[in-house]
């Protein structure tokens, strides 16, 4: 009789735990079946923007169910840059609306008409597995900072070629003649004297050297005077100068996204064009959208932009003694 009512109690236990898995399997699929979403994304204050100000991008999720939204992470865009995400806490408007809030602050790097892709958000049903929504594409149209067509009265025509007559070309063969004779007279004069010329190779310090001493006194300065847009200013400048010489290309003159575009071209590591793409974009929005970086930002862009340059420079090669050359009496 015992065996007989362990087995019954074995049997009522086993029911009852495949019955409660069932129970949990079906509410979830109740739950996820009869969710509607309904995902809609706005543009504030509207969808025609100026490069490199600051604006609101609301993405609105209503649901029949109440949802709890996670944290995703922001990606790096190559026409955008996030400069903050926040998620708005869930908030029921009705007996079956809820409403949640995704708020993203952007700021545009390039002009023309923009897409601003979609973004992938984790989401879950109380205890239940969490699943993805996904925000729909956002078509926004970048002007430049400074619009407005000029006036037909504010065009001039071209002025012609003014004359300069015929004394510049004498003056011109003159000095050129000048200078030749200039030249035979000191070679002339090492002849006779039998004077050693030695030439010898002058070190140069590594761009990257430079660029390093330069950030140090610009952070120096900085905790003197607390002026954090003259800080981005000058970071912007060393690293430009830096990027300039280190890869051959003119960074002092192009915007961040030539220059982005001319360090792909020249199939550079893509890790190392995004690094430099994101350094130069936060310096921008500080040069130019007016944006106020906290202090931790300020000192991660300063550390970026210093491991950036470490990573980077090129390797020393030491001098020999090949390098010095003297050249012996000129006969």
């Amino acid at each position: 009789m015992k065996n007989i009512g362990y087995c019954f109690l074995k049997l009522f236990l086993l029911i009852s735990i495949c019955s409660y898995i069932n129970a949990v399997h079906s509410k979830r699929l109740y739950a996820q079946e009869s969710l509607i979403i309904s995902v809609q994304t706005q543009v504030l204050p509207s969808t025609t923007i100026r490069l490199a100000e600051s604006s609101q991008m609301v993405v609105s999720i209503n649901t029949n169910q109440k949802i709890s939204l996670s944290s995703f992470s922001v990606p790096v865009l190559e026409d955008w840059h996030i400069a903050e995400s926040k998620i708005v806490e869930t908030k029921k408007e009705s007996e079956d609306k809820w409403k949640s809030q995704i708020l993203l602050t952007v700021v545009p790097l390039n002009i023309g008409e923009l897409t601003f892709p979609s973004l992938f958000v984790p989401y879950y049903i109380e205890n239940l597995r969490p699943e993805t929504l996904q925000t729909p594409l956002v078509k926004v149209t970048v002007v430049p900072i400074i619009t407005g067509a000029i006036s037909p009265e504010r065009l001039k025509d071209i002025k012609p070629p003014v004359s300069v007559g015929g004394k510049l070309l004498y003056w011109t063969i003159l000095f050129l003649l000048f200078s030749v004779g200039l030249i035979i007279w000191i070679i002339l004069k090492h002849k006779k004297t039998g004077t050693k010329i030695t030439v010898e190779s002058i070190p140069t310090t590594p761009p990257a050297e430079i660029a390093l001493e330069k950030l140090k006194s610009v952070m120096r300065l900085y905790k003197q005077n607390g002026d954090f847009r003259m800080f981005y200013i000058e970071l912007s400048n060393i690293f430009r100068e830096y990027l300039s010489v280190r890869y051959a290309m003119d960074a002092l003159e192009k915007t961040t996204s030539e220059i982005f575009s001319d360090m792909r071209r020249k199939e550079l590591p893509r890790t190392i064009c995004l690094e430099v793409k994101e350094i130069l974009s936060s310096c921008d929005l500080v040069k130019f959208a007016k944006f106020v970086p906290p202090e931790k930002q300020l000192e991660e862009d300063y550390a970026k932009t210093e491991g950036s340059v470490m990573r980077t420079r090129e390797k020393i090669i030491e001098p020999t003694p090949s390098n010095s050359i003297e050249e012996k009496n000129i006969k």
